[in-house]
């Protein structure tokens, strides 16, 4: 067998692998748009039935305040570094209701972990509806109580 024969015998088996192995890590996906086009034009019984559910409900209960949770005050995070405050949480989440329920929320979770200050990273209120829903995210922080000397210096 002649050398030239040879590497373009192994040109050939190298190319041949390398479209294998480029082919083997693709997926192939076929769609048909007229199914998709009948699936949204008709409304399955299911959606109706989660229609129906999604019907207007009562608004919720307001929360009731934990005790010692309308102690617990935001403040910034420079404050926080260097009053020695460390972080134990961060809190997420919407409230559907008055926004001044939602801080109570807020207030009642900060408590049930033992924080006692809460630097808010973002607090949305939707304006356009005072039933929500609105948005609530603060890192809640534990920071040493100050001395008695302390608090009589900082006024």
């Amino acid at each position: 067998m002649k050398p030239h024969h040879q590497k373009t015998g192994l040109l050939s088996q190298l190319a041949i692998l390398g479209v294998a192995l480029l082919l083997g890590a693709c997926d192939l996906y076929l769609v048909n748009p007229q199914t998709q086009m009948q699936n949204a034009v008709q409304p399955t019984s299911q959606q109706d039935a989660q229609a129906e559910l999604a019907a207007p409900a009562e608004p919720p209960t307001p929360p009731t305040p934990l005790p010692g949770s309308s102690e617990i005050v935001f403040m910034d995070s420079t404050t926080a570094q260097l009053d020695g405050c460390r972080a134990l949480s961060t809190v997420r989440f919407m409230h559907n209701g008055k926004f001044s329920d939602g801080m109570i929320a807020l207030r009642n979770s900060a408590q049930q972990i033992n924080a006692n200050r809460m630097v808010p990273l973002r607090l949305v209120e939707n304006v356009d509806n005072q039933d929500g829903p609105h948005f609530f995210q603060v890192r809640l922080m534990r920071c040493p109580k100050p001395s008695a000397k302390e608090a009589q210096t900082n006024g």
